[in-house]
């Protein structure tokens, strides 16, 4: 993990699995599977071989991956696939 500035920029690859809910501060790049949900202030980056099950609340999002839930964020891009509502602040 480096720090620049007050942003904390994190990667979690796709040998990761999670089953719960995540919650971060700065940046986070995420490319593995998550049943649960997602909190931040800050900037979700999915990458490719991301796969999310549940709800996403951030400030901004690209998705890259795969969702099956709701996105509620300021900013919201998709380049993947959402099954769910997405609501752009």
């Amino acid at each position: 993990m480096s720090i620049t500035g007050n942003a904390a920029k994190n990667v979690l690859s796709s040998d990761v699995e999670i089953k719960g809910n995540l919650k971060f501060a700065g940046e986070l790049t995420f490319d593995g599977k998550l049943e649960g949900e997602i909190n931040t202030e800050g900037v979700l980056n999915l990458g490719d071989s991301a796969v999310i099950t549940g709800n996403i609340n951030v400030q901004s999002v690209i998705v890259r991956g795969k969702v099956n839930g709701n996105i509620n964020a300021q900013s919201v891009v998709v380049r993947g696939k959402i099954t769910g509502n997405i609501v752009a602040k």
